[in-house]
């Protein structure tokens, strides 16, 4: 819709492992905070149900691809 490319990390979430899942979430929440000018900006994350959970983390504008 932008014209911009954007970043996408697609983390899967363990139904078996909620140590795991807490982590993810520490990171989500360090991302989010964070703010240098040679790391990709964070925008948003949201989690979607393909079969599993999953958490995305967008990020962007990135570069296009070479």
């Amino acid at each position: 819709m932008d014209n911009r490319f954007y970043a996408i990390k697609r983390i899967r979430l363990r139904n078996d492992d909620p140590d795991y899942n807490k982590r993810i979430m520490r990171e989500v929440i360090t991302l989010s905070r964070l703010h240098h000018d040679h790391i990709v900006r964070y925008y948003q994350a949201w989690t979607e149900v393909e079969g599993t959970d999953c958490v995305l983390l967008g990020a962007g504008p990135a570069r296009p691809p070479d």
